[in-house]
């Protein structure tokens, strides 16, 4: 009864009451208490939810994929992985396949490569790749092969030793005349290339170095927008590209170069959902969705704050209508990059794409399940719009307005009764305050 408790509020829609971490601990606080009577049920509901991947909505997918690594993190990674060595035959699209891949990489993020490959069977070893076992991802211009090796190399060297602009100024124009003379159209996509790859690559010790990494060279970034959004999006792969076999820390460094303003909401989901959608496939990815998810949570909390800045009492006319201003400008964001996303993962669910068309030769397995994801992609993402329609669209707003009227009316009624009262009981104490003057 407690275990199927706990799961109805962790897979609760839109959201649950509390933070969902307290629901993770009280699950693992039931099982320190009385393993014995909670383990046994809590085993039943894993694999319940595990078979029941196909059918679950995706969002409480995740739920329960953070749950689980996280759950796994406070009882040494101990899970009878033989159970499922069977489903690691199966699709990298099929969701149980899905599932266990998500899973390791979040268990990784929680501990480290090593640690986990211990805890797996033989049978899991090719899901943890060699990169993964790496603190620190190779270099890629330490390869002379690689396109540009010896400017991207001088960039590094420039960036580490924190260098003026104007020596990385250089191998910047080195990098574009050379892409310039290759017929590179975008001559600033190669040259941004280097420059983010040898800030993550200074800044891989830690997340807070490469954040003082992105600091320093935070100016030169925030040009690079403005002057070509190809360049911009490149930012997102260099990122991704590095961190490759870590993709939890590229999501946590995409986050703060959005807080940063670096890179824009619609570039995220451009880059993810059309330069990268691999023909459907990306939507099976586990930090594809988590990406997704952040940018638009940090869309949709800001239009939140809005709303209730706006709702307080004391704003003076020129300030409500700033924020009418502004709430109307962001509300048309938030609705493009709502409908950019359904857009997208609803031709992947119709397979409409044209590449999806000339892939496929009539009905086929990948298909199908290419066709599932999208269909599991579009149905979340109109239930938060709808969701966030219901708390700050035109009728929320509306309402909003129509109850801080009545109560700012209500209030002024009682402000007035109360004076009157007083105006009214005034007299009386004038006149007893004689009556005792006069017996004096």
């Amino acid at each position: 009864m407690v275990v199927d408790a706990v799961f109805s509020q962790i897979l609760r829609l839109p959201t649950s009451e509390h933070k969902l971490v307290y629901y993770h601990s009280v699950i693992t606080e039931a099982c320190k208490i009385a393993p014995a009577a909670v383990a046994p049920s809590l085993g039943r509901a894993i694999r319940f939810l595990f078979r029941s991947l196909d059918v679950m909505d995706l969002e409480l997918q995740y739920r329960y994929m953070d749950w689980f690594a996280h759950h796994l993190s406070n009882f040494e990674f101990r899970w009878k992985w033989a159970e499922w060595i069977d489903d690691l035959e199966r699709s990298d699209l099929e969701p149980r396949k899905a599932f266990i891949v998500g899973s390791l990489d979040k268990e990784i993020r929680l501990s480290f490569a090593k640690r986990i490959r211990e805890t797996l069977p033989e049978a899991y070893a090719p899901l943890i790749s060699e990169g993964k076992m790496k603190d620190t991802p190779d270099f890629k211009y330490l390869n002379e092969q690689t396109p540009y090796s010896q400017q991207g190399n001088a960039m590094h060297a420039l960036i580490r030793r924190k260098a003026p602009e104007e020596e990385i100024e250089v191998v910047i124009n080195e990098i574009q005349a050379l892409a310039s003379e290759h017929g590179v159209e975008d001559v600033l996509v190669p040259s941004t290339d280097a420059y983010m790859t040898s800030i993550c690559s200074v800044g891989s010790k830690s997340l807070s170095h490469v954040l003082s990494c992105i600091e320093r060279c935070k100016e030169r970034l925030l040009a690079i927008g403005p002057q070509s959004e190809l360049a911009r999006r490149q930012i997102i792969t260099s990122v991704i590209d590095y961190w490759a076999d870590h993709p939890g820390t590229a999501v946590n460094i995409i986050d703060k170069l959005l807080n940063y303003t670096i890179i824009t909401p619609m570039s995220v989901i451009e880059w993810a959902l059309h330069d990268h959608m691999q023909h459907g496939r990306a939507l099976a990815q586990t930090h594809i969705y988590e990406m997704i998810s952040a940018t638009m949570f940090k869309v949709s909390n800001r239009m939140r704050q809005i709303v209730r800045a706006r709702a307080e009492a004391d704003l003076s006319e020129e300030q409500k209508a700033l924020l009418d201003e502004t709430l109307v400008r962001e509300r048309q964001t938030m609705r493009d990059l709502f409908n950019a996303i359904i857009e997208a993962v609803s031709t992947v669910a119709n397979a409409a794409q044209d590449d999806m068309i000339e892939r496929f030769d009539g009905d086929s397995a990948e298909q199908t399940l290419l066709q599932q994801w999208g269909a599991r992609w579009a149905r979340v993402w109109r239930r938060k719009m709808a969701v966030e329609e219901a708390v700050v669209g035109e009728a929320a707003i509306e309402i909003a307005d129509v109850a801080r009227e009545t109560e700012r009316v209500k209030a002024e009624a009682q402000a007035a009764e109360a004076a009157a009262t007083a105006a009214a009981e005034q007299p009386a104490d004038t006149n007893m305050e004689q009556e005792d003057h006069d017996v004096a």
